[in-house]
């Protein structure tokens, strides 16, 4: 079996600009805070919102 090493790897996140990491901690406060949607939730959203359209 073959193993990748990712001992000498740089980390992806050290390239990322700071506005970049600046989006990714609002996203995990918004997470953390209940300001968020259940993949359910955004499916049925997504269900209603097409079929309005259609019904145009």
């Amino acid at each position: 079996m073959d193993f990748i090493s990712i001992e000498n790897e740089e980390d992806w996140y050290e390239n990322l600009s700071s506005s970049e990491k600046k989006n990714i901690q609002k996203g995990i406060d918004d997470i953390e805070n209940g300001r968020g949607f259940s993949h359910n939730e955004v499916m049925t959203l997504a269900k209603k919102r097409i079929a309005a359209l259609k019904n145009k």
